[in-house]
């Protein structure tokens, strides 16, 4: 027998969700091979996505996860990833 939530029912377990499944942020920093700083921010989204923005060059990135954007940055200098939820 299938149970029918009420709105008020259905909001509640929303909510314990959006709490649950929230993205995990994390920063991305480091130097460039010509000696420039960089840093930028991001949102690991379940398991395989990731946004992440760097103002310093009004960048926006989809990726697959945020080592893979720290392996980017990797390619180009010293860069480092920190996880911002602990």
């Amino acid at each position: 027998m299938t149970q029918t939530l009420s709105a008020a029912e259905l909001v509640d377990r929303l909510a314990e969700d959006a709490s649950y499944f929230r993205p995990q942020l994390f920063a991305v920093y480091g130097v460039d091979s010509k000696g420039r700083p960089f840093l930028g921010w991001g949102m690991q989204l379940g398991e395989d996505e990731a946004v992440f923005y760097e103002p310093g060059g009004a960048n926006t990135w989809i990726s697959s996860s945020a080592d893979q954007v720290l392996r980017t940055h990797q390619r180009a200098g010293e860069a480092h990833l920190k996880w911002l939820d602990d």
